[in-house]
């Protein structure tokens, strides 16, 4: 009995509060509807309410959503402003649903209710009511989230009629790739460094805006604008499109230009250190050396780029062999 006792009290005590907060009468929907929400793409949820009893008016009035499985929420952003409404109006609240990539569930289940004050006396309110919603989490390969060797690089763009839902870059390939839904006819316009995206075909690493597009897979035309830093490509698309790919282009002769040239790794030098050319398939016979420096060839076969005034150190230490005129030699 002293526990019921004891329960009791407790029970009077918060009892009060329990059901301090007024409900209020209308109805929801999504509209449109909703069923599939894509990784990183920010996804508007667009929901419609009617607010038909309560208050004459209700201010700070958002929607509260509840996401399960639990484990899920973490990774489900949510953007949404409060409103003002009043008894009888329709409204239109649009929510912002941005779901992290690194996602394990394959479905998210939302349960909305609303809130707001009391227009007056600032006094809570809460929706008698809730809206429910079954959300699929779109497959990674249809987003491109796996890129495989893609590494993922931000870049400028404008687009109509669609979305961008990623832009990466191709290790060891001059390419550029992006992912877009498009929903309509329209067109993208990406802008980006010239040397992220560019032709190299010729054999002093000059490069220029030489390069090609690809439309799901099918070369298209585009209309490239060179700048002194940048290149502007600029491509219409249909309904359906999912993959842009701009590639460089380049000559294969033996070497090819990007097997020795600075600016495929990087770097500002015109030719790439001779160990990495050498690791990029060049023969030392083919290797190029930067401007004041001279090709040596070591004892052991591989070849180094050393200042003229220590050539004669190199040979006279028995570090290289006499010199050797490669196909490069001038």
């Amino acid at each position: 009995m002293k526990y019921l006792v004891i329960f009791s009290f407790i029970a009077v005590l918060f009892t009060p509060h329990a059901f301090a907060e007024e409900s209020f009468d209308g109805s929801s929907s999504i509209d449109p509807p909703l069923s599939e929400i894509t990784p990183r793409k920010p996804t508007i949820m667009n929901v419609q309410f009617q607010y038909t009893s309560g208050p004459y008016a209700l201010n700070n009035f958002t929607p509260i959503i509840e996401i399960t499985p639990v484990s899920a929420g973490k990774f489900v952003q949510i953007d949404v402003d409060s409103i003002e409404i009043n008894q009888g109006q329709i409204r239109r609240i649009p929510v912002t649903l941005t779901v992290d990539p690194e996602i394990e569930h394959e479905k998210i289940f939302l349960s909305i209710s609303f809130i707001g004050n009391h227009f007056q006396t600032s006094e809570p309110y809460k929706s008698s009511w809730i809206e429910s919603l079954t959300l699929d989490i779109a497959p990674r390969d249809v987003v491109g989230i796996a890129l495989g060797d893609c590494e993922l690089v931000n870049i400028n763009y404008e687009i109509s009629g669609g979305d961008v839902f990623t832009t990466c870059k191709k290790q060891d390939e001059i390419s550029l790739k992006a992912i877009i839904d498009a929903n309509l006819d329209g067109s993208v316009t990406f802008g980006f460094p010239t040397k992220m995206v560019y032709g190299l075909i010729s054999k002093d690493c000059k490069i220029d805006n030489t390069f090609f597009v690809l439309m799901d897979g099918k070369e298209i035309a585009a209309n490239i604008v060179g700048k002194e830093d940048s290149n502007l490509v600029t491509v219409d698309f249909a309904p359906g499109i999912h993959e842009i790919e701009v590639s460089g282009f380049t000559i294969i002769p033996a070497p090819a230009p990007t097997q020795y040239c600075g600016i495929v790794m990087g770097y500002d030098s015109q030719f790439l250190p001779p160990k990495k050319q050498t690791n990029r398939g060049v023969e030392p016979r083919f290797i190029q050396c930067n401007e004041d420096y001279q090709l040596v060839e070591k004892y052991d076969g591989s070849s180094a780029c050393v200042k003229p005034e220590h050539k004669a150190k190199f040979l006279k230490r028995g570090w290289s062999i006499p010199e050797k005129h490669t196909v490069f030699s001038k």
